[in-house]
């Protein structure tokens, strides 16, 4: 089955390299491979996920296995600065720390380079036992290396099983969150148990019971268009109190959709408000985004649209999480391996609020 997680060209020059490092390596650093390790020995982890916000959010509960599988240990997260004062508030690790990888988002300035080196010599001296990463990222790994935990755990997707300690195969077809807690369970780890649900300060904001338009996305080709969010908010506007999100990274498109939908409310703040807030509400709609994920891990329910992508692979989780894709295969010359917007435009708004009434019961309306 054809993988839609990395892009072939990506991995084929990423394998590449690792393949051309490889025996190098093996001359200045003879890495020993482990098949198990003593758990008992396990007092300080380190994990990396600094990529996304959503891919931070996705791995909640393979963090919620380590701190149950290890109680006495501490856990430390390095992650975006993006999401630090939500994951603090939280409470998803012991020890939160921010880091903008140069190699994320296209950013390659010197002085991240620089950080990026900093921070990988300072985190070295705390000694950790235990470094995981569940992207497959080859400079990812090579981070967790500089890092220097006893063991270091991750999947070889683009390369790089010399600076693991416990490589593991890619599970490509997996679901994102999924992945994480598989590759727990192929180093012995698991936690059947329950975990405490996630728990947010009162919100300042008073407005409950909503339904919360959250039209962001990371990548232009997962918007769907504004012309679509109008027509779906006219329509809800009917029976239902609406509230439209206003960030910074969506102020073309909310001006737009203001102009068309005079007089709708919104929402401005932090995330770390925004997630208060949002945990009284009665939906969130959005693309296949961190909003979503961020809901459905509030136990909201949310809605994402979604185009061409393979949902199985970023879909928000059930009994919370429903999506809405186009049901005809994708016949358009597109821009990305993955996201077609052509597929996602052609989500009608009307298909959008038959399956808006499908999720809320009925008399949930304000009239």
């Amino acid at each position: 089955m054809k993988q839609e997680v990395y892009h072939p060209t990506w991995l084929f020059l990423s394998k590449l390299m690792s393949g051309l490092l490889h025996p190098l390596w093996f001359l200045f650093s003879h890495t020993k491979y482990f098949s198990a390790f003593d758990k008992s020995k396990i007092k300080k982890i380190i994990i990396g996920e600094y990529h996304c916000i959503g891919d931070v959010v996705l791995i909640i509960p393979a963090l919620n296995v380590l701190k149950k599988s290890f109680p006495d240990a501490e856990l430390t997260l390095i992650t975006n600065p993006d999401i630090r004062e939500l994951a603090e508030e939280m409470k998803i690790a012991h020890e939160l720390i921010s880091f903008q990888a140069p190699w994320v988002r296209g950013k390659r300035k010197w002085k991240l380079w620089k950080n990026a080196r900093s921070l990988a010599v300072y985190l070295q001296q705390k000694s950790y036992d235990l470094g995981i990463d569940f992207k497959g990222d080859l400079r990812n790994l090579y981070f967790l290396w500089k890092i220097k935990p006893s063991f270091r755990a991750g999947f070889t997707a683009s390369g790089g099983k010399f600076l693991l300690t416990h490589p593991f195969d890619f599970p490509f077809q997996l679901h994102q969150s999924n992945r994480a807690l598989s590759l727990l369970n192929k180093l012995g780890i698991s936690y059947s148990g329950s975990t405490e649900p996630l728990s947010l300060p009162k919100p300042k904001d008073s407005r409950c019971n909503q339904i919360v338009i959250h039209p962001g996305a990371n990548h232009p080709e997962r918007k769907w268009p504004v012309t679509n969010w109008m027509k779906l908010i006219q329509n809800l506007r009917q029976t239902h109190e609406i509230v439209l999100v206003c960030t910074k990274d969506l102020i073309q498109d909310t001006e737009k959709i203001l102009l068309g939908c005079p007089g709708l409310e919104t929402f401005k703040g932090t995330l770390l408000e925004f997630s208060c807030w949002l945990q009284n509400q009665k939906l969130l709609i959005g693309p296949d985004s961190m909003a979503v994920h961020l809901a459905v891990a509030l136990d909201v329910p949310a809605l994402s649209i979604f185009g061409s992508q393979n949902p199985n692979l970023t879909r928000p989780w059930e009994p919370y999480g429903h999506i809405l894709q186009s049901k005809l295969p994708c016949i358009h010359k597109r821009k990305n391996l993955r996201l077609c917007s052509r597929c996602l435009a052609s989500i009608k708004p009307k298909k959008v609020h038959e399956k808006i009434i499908e999720i809320i019961p009925k008399g949930q309306s304000f009239f």
